[in-house]
């Protein structure tokens, strides 16, 4: 009887192994994607294991439960100072800060298990903004966050795009302005809370308008353009 023949009617049974020394089950939880959830997404790249489902093999040095604050668990083949400075030039040099959905996804994922640490080890905020108002530094400005509005301005040799071109200004878009804003209840001179300005007859600004009473204010929107003037009190 033939080799095959042999299989045929004689089929080894299922491997059961006689010792077990550990089972592990997944959590159970399966993500439902759609196709425009995935649009510009890194799904495509066979290296990226973001959308695997259950039961697919490891791709990344992401994917295993080490402690990497312990460089005896990772580092074998150089030094750990090597590796925190190639973990820093990874991130701070190669992070897309300007790239798409896709771009940002495919960096993530293509870091290393302790590069993906340092980067999880970054201080992040996502609370709120205090600013003094018009006591300090200076009685006349306070303190306030300055956008340089120019594609490419601050950093143009890690900048995707450096055509120096406007990013907030809308021109002929709609615009949004979404915030939270907390007054002290005091009386409060004119202050500037949100302005685009382009020289010093165009512009769009939220301010605070002067109040003696400790307990209300006005908010001014005010849109100046060279060939109008709008203004809406709040």
């Amino acid at each position: 009887m033939s080799f095959k023949r042999v299989l045929e009617f004689d089929r080894p049974r299922l491997f059961s192994p006689a010792f077990t020394r550990r089972a592990i089950e997944g959590d159970g939880i399966v993500l439902r994607k759609n196709a425009s959830e995935l649009v510009d997404s890194n799904n495509a790249n066979t290296a990226s294991f973001r959308y695997d489902s259950n039961f697919v093999g490891i791709r990344s040095t992401q994917q295993i439960p080490v402690d990497f604050s312990r460089f005896e668990n990772h580092v074998f083949f150089n030094s750990a100072e090597v590796a925190v400075n190639v973990a820093f030039d990874s991130i701070i040099n190669g992070y897309p800060f300007d790239g798409t959905r896709k771009e940002v996804e495919s960096f993530l994922d293509s870091l290393t298990g302790f590069e993906k640490w340092v980067l999880d080890s970054f201080p992040t905020n996502v609370g709120y903004l205090n600013f003094s108002g018009s006591s300090s530094p200076s009685p006349s400005e306070g303190t306030y966050i300055e956008v340089k509005d120019f594609a490419g301005y601050l950093f143009p040799n890690i900048s995707k795009k450096r055509t120096g071109d406007n990013v907030i200004d809308p021109v002929l878009k709609p615009i949004s302005i979404e915030m939270q804003l907390y007054l002290p209840g005091q009386t409060n001179d004119n202050q500037v809370v949100w302005q685009k300005v382009s020289g010093s007859d165009q512009g769009i600004t939220l301010a605070v308008s002067h109040s003696n009473s400790a307990a209300s204010c006005s908010m001014v929107f005010a849109v100046i353009s060279e060939r109008s003037v709008g203004c809406d009190v709040i």
